[in-house]
């Protein structure tokens, strides 16, 4: 599948409170993204998995993927969201 296609699904999952469903398609995605050059998404992966995990009141991976998100956003100069990562 295309990885704009698996990220809107797993978008549409996370809204309608399908949060396993997103989360399997959100990680499927992270490792996708890793082979391919479009950081800004897989940055958006990740951040939306620490969202998810805060709503699932998971925080310490909530932490994680936001730090992540964070680390990554700063390492390329991508700080444009940064207050959303965080």
């Amino acid at each position: 599948r295309n990885a704009q296609t698996l990220f809107q699904k797993a978008r549409a999952y996370h809204i309608s409170g399908e949060l396993e469903s997103a989360i399997h398609l959100y990680q499927k995605l992270v490792e996708r993204y890793r082979s391919l050059p479009k950081l800004s998404e897989r940055i958006k992966s990740i951040t939306n998995l620490g969202g998810i995990y805060y709503q699932k009141h998971e925080y310490i991976l909530a932490k994680k993927y936001f730090n992540l998100s964070l680390k990554y956003k700063r390492r390329y100069g991508d700080e444009s969201e940064l207050i959303i990562a965080y």
